[in-house]
């Protein structure tokens, strides 16, 4: 009995190894199918804006953010997540979101506006931050953001 019951204790480690093997074979051949498709919408959307951005003098920056930047976490359900930094009214929000969409046509994409002001904060005084706690915190936060983006997202500040 001992023997059977060791016989089939080896014969379901066998097969749960199989198991393992094969899903991570699977996993890395759906990662590298990923990436390849992320490197592929990189490489397209860094062609379309090199043609569209320099008819909009209003795009100062463009930023690919969210699956498009992390590897391997672009799906085939994935969009293509761009962020537009200046100073665009609607018309010129969506012609360039327009101009995107045409020339990215495999693609679904999603723009996002940036602008580059920010509002009045009566509590943080930009001359003088460092006289409050709130101004250091806020001063120091934005740092600790900006490192964060720019590792993350391959954002240079």
């Amino acid at each position: 009995m001992d023997e059977v019951r060791d016989a089939m204790r080896d014969e379901i480690r066998m097969d749960i190894s199989r198991c393992r093997a094969t899903l991570q074979t699977l996993w890395a051949q759906q990662y590298a199918e990923r990436e390849k498709r992320r490197q592929a919408a990189r490489d397209a959307v860094r062609a379309a804006a090199t043609r569209i951005f320099p008819r909009y003098p209003a795009v100062r920056r463009a930023y690919l953010f969210a699956s498009a930047m992390r590897p391997g976490a672009l799906r085939s359900t994935s969009d293509i997540d761009i962020a537009i930094e200046g100073a665009l009214d609607a018309q010129t929000y969506f012609a360039v979101w327009r101009a995107l969409e045409l020339a990215l046509e495999n693609w679904h994409i999603d723009e996002a506006t940036v602008t580059a002001s920010a509002t009045p904060d009566g509590e943080y005084d930009p001359h003088h931050w460092w006289r409050s706690e709130e101004g250091v915190m806020a001063v120091f936060s934005e740092m600790i953001k900006i490192v964060y983006y720019w590792v993350t997202y391959d954002i240079a500040p």
